[in-house]
């Protein structure tokens, strides 16, 4: 009878271990999820502000364009 006790005892305590073990590895998939999704909403971001930006430098060329041409004219 004291074996079983001891043996329901370590099966127990083994379980509440490999709980704790799996709740601590589902907190660190959880946040490296987070981390990974900032990092995408961080490059597109930044891709947007470099397109706006390549959008800019063409509309002022174009601008520098026409009043060259109407310096000419």
């Amino acid at each position: 009878a004291l074996s079983r006790a001891s043996d329901a005892r370590l099966k127990i305590g083994d379980g509440s271990k490999q709980a704790a073990f799996d709740r601590v590895r589902n907190k660190v998939q959880h946040e490296e999820a987070v981390s990974q999704a900032k990092t995408e909403i961080a490059v597109e971001n930044m891709e947007d502000r470099l397109a706006a930006l390549e959008k800019e430098d063409a509309v002022e060329k174009l601008l520098t364009d026409i009043k060259q041409r109407k310096g000419r004219g």
